[in-house]
């Protein structure tokens, strides 16, 4: 695992700020580190409405969890406390709508995610962003996850449904070489373990 550092955490009302409006959580104080695991790029294959599966380089599918930990005011750890978490930007090329898991921090005062995002589009290692977290504690904080994570989806086109307007692009990158928006399992080629991902796929649409 690799600690990763928070950005943009404090958030008062300052003009140009883009996240969520959600009534806080009082009493927890600001979270201090976070662990993405695993810490080298992967790829997530994500789908309007399903379940996104995360892969390494080569086509290992992984768990990927997102951990960090939640303190009182006083830096005590705040066992078994509810704590929402919305996706709202970053990840894939676009997502259904921002929509918040509500989590519950274990023994120990941590929260364990595993990414649920849903959407569709593509974010390949050329143009990735961030992969961000509204977290509405008190301060509200944003969580950035920043470096190797990738997003494709057999929804290519990024309208949020798999349908026949996906399948000519599929096609383009299968038959006329090599695009990682294609490539759903991250084994470095586009073949017919990709085209049961896009048929299995087919019809998905956000709800």
């Amino acid at each position: 695992m690799k600690i990763l550092k928070i950005l943009a955490i404090l958030v008062v009302s300052a003009v140009g700020f883009v996240g969520p409006a959600q009534a806080c959580i009082p009493g927890i104080e600001m979270i201090q580190d976070y662990t993405w695991d695993p810490a080298g790029p992967v790829s997530v294959c994500v789908l309007p409405d399903g379940e996104a599966q995360t892969y390494l380089a080569g086509g290992q599918r992984v768990t990927a969890s997102l951990r960090f930990p939640v303190v009182d005011l006083s830096g005590v750890p705040m066992p078994f406390t509810p704590v929402p978490v919305e996706w709202f930007s970053g990840g894939p090329g676009v997502i259904c709508e921002p929509y918040t898991v509500e989590l519950t921090t274990d023994s120990e005062g941590w929260v364990t995610l595993i990414p649920s995002i849903r959407g569709g589009g593509h974010r390949g290692p050329d143009e990735a962003v961030d992969l961000v977290l509204w977290i509405p504690l008190c301060p509200n904080q944003q969580l950035d996850i920043l470096e190797g994570v990738y997003f494709n989806s057999p929804d290519i086109n990024g309208d949020l449904q798999v349908d026949l307007s996906d399948i000519p692009l599929f096609a383009a990158d299968f038959f006329n070489g090599y695009d990682y928006r294609s490539d759903f399992n991250w084994d470095g080629v586009i073949n017919l373990s990709d085209v049961t991902i896009m048929v299995q796929a087919l019809g998905l649409a956000c709800e």
